[in-house]
């Protein structure tokens, strides 16, 4: 294992906006379908997510949001929240700064969830130039994640697809001339795991996609990695729902739902907290450096483990026994 300690980390998303806070509804209302202007019952109002935050809709602006999210996280002892980061100057980062902030009052940490690269031309060179500016703008301040002394950046598997491995081979060199960073890749592929610092995988989904042993997919990662002396990080989530967020069906969720499962919605059960607990104890056995949690509060696919109306404290509860058991 790399000096890196045992770390768990969770996926944080910022791009939740209410009409009350910021003017309009933000990924409340994902897909076109739903209208958070609506109420359904029990107060509730029309949203695209399967579950029901329990302190009702939220705004990721509201620094009383961020700073009871950071609590959240402290709590249960996850050490940083991953943030998804669409690029330098996007509106979607806006929450960032005040996390820095409320993460200085906890022991809690943020990294960024490189999500899509410029959109520009010689966009390739731009990505080099935007994670080169991040790193020198954030790098070194104290909230931000770090192992070995070193920033943390974690890349998206849509990201890292959008250049060709001698590109980003091209955007780390660059980068590596500039900064002193760690850059975490969502990938099972050979050539980017050899050019990248580390991998991780963004959840155990692909595993439920095409059927396939869950543990067996974490040790195998680890191992691959341990090879080539690399940083690697397994995730667990507690289930998966996206089916009122009205995603585009892609080409291989097609295959997978007219030939391995029979044309289903794609669910994967919570089963009470057993799903979660049995990745959880997969991940654990696995030994990675870190452990990721998918997610804190990704409702619109229902992996948030946030407190709910449905779920409560449950998932934030079985977070914190297995964070105990994974530091032993």
């Amino acid at each position: 294992m790399i000096n890196s300690g045992k770390l768990v980390l969770a996926f944080y998303y910022p791009w939740y906006w209410t009409k009350d806070y910021s003017g309009f509804w933000s990924m409340w209302d994902y897909g076109g379908k739903h209208n958070p202007d609506t109420f359904i019952g029990d107060n509730r109002r029309d949203i695209s997510c399967p579950h029901y935050p329990q302190n009702g809709l939220y705004d990721s602006n509201d620094p009383n949001v961020i700073k009871r999210h950071f609590e959240l996280a402290a709590e249960v002892g996850i050490d940083a929240f991953i943030v998804s980061w669409w690029g330098n100057g996007n509106i979607l980062n806006k929450p960032f700064d005040y996390m820095l902030g409320y993460a200085r009052q906890t022991d809690t940490k943020i990294s960024i969830y490189y999500e899509t690269v410029p959109s520009i031309p010689f966009k390739y060179k731009n990505t080099a130039l935007d994670l080169i500016g991040f790193i020198k703008k954030y790098g070194k301040h104290e909230s931000f994640l770090k192992a070995d002394d070193k920033p943390v950046l974690f890349f998206y598997r849509r990201v890292i697809k959008q250049h060709s491995v001698k590109q980003w081979a091209e955007i780390i060199k660059a980068v590596k001339e500039e900064c002193n960073a760690l850059l975490i890749a969502d990938t099972l592929d050979r050539e980017i795991i050899d050019i990248f610092d580390g991998v991780h995988t963004y959840s155990p989904y692909e595993a439920y996609l095409w059927r396939v042993s869950v543990k067996r997919s974490m040790r195998k990662l680890v191992d691959k990695c341990r090879d080539n002396n690399k940083y690697v990080g397994v995730s667990v989530m507690p289930g998966f729902d996206d089916t009122l967020a009205n995603n585009e069906m892609t080409v291989k969720r097609r295959i997978w739902q007219a030939i391995v499962h029979l044309k289903k919605d794609v669910v994967i059960d919570r089963n009470d907290g057993k799903t979660y607990s049995q990745q959880w104890e997969c991940a654990i056995q696995a030994k990675p450096d870190w452990i990721l949690i998918c997610s804190f509060n990704e409702w619109i696919e229902g992996t948030e483990i946030e407190p709910s109306v449905e779920f409560g404290r449950k998932y934030l509860d079985i977070t914190e026994k297995y964070i105990k058991e994974f530091k032993k």
